[in-house]
């Protein structure tokens, strides 16, 4: 996760992003945390590239929690082994893999 954080907060404005990041980043917000929507209501959302450096990062940190909140989503995706996906559920009780 962390190369697209760092995609996403790169300053150089010739760095591609979807044109569909702002509206969809939005939606979650109004889904999710109305009264902490830095997107506003507009018809058209206030723009990422536009937002200071710290709210960039809380945006950033709460699309991550929303996202690790459903593991599942990420493990899907990776193709782990199923001994690997066992290890992140040992990890998820007890935060300590050794304790399964």
């Amino acid at each position: 996760m962390m190369p697209v954080y760092l995609y996403l907060l790169a300053p150089n404005s010739d760095t591609p992003r979807p044109a569909i990041f702002d509206e969809y980043t939005r939606r979650q917000f109004v889904a999710k945390a109305p009264e902490r929507n830095p997107f506003g209501e507009d018809e058209e959302p206030n723009k990422f590239d536009d937002f200071d450096i710290f709210t960039k990062i809380r945006v950033l940190q709460q699309l991550s929690i929303w996202t690790l909140n459903n593991p599942n989503s990420i493990r899907e995706r990776l193709a782990a082994p199923d001994s690997e996906q066992t290890l992140w559920v040992c990890s998820q009780r007890s935060r300590r893999p050794d304790n399964c």
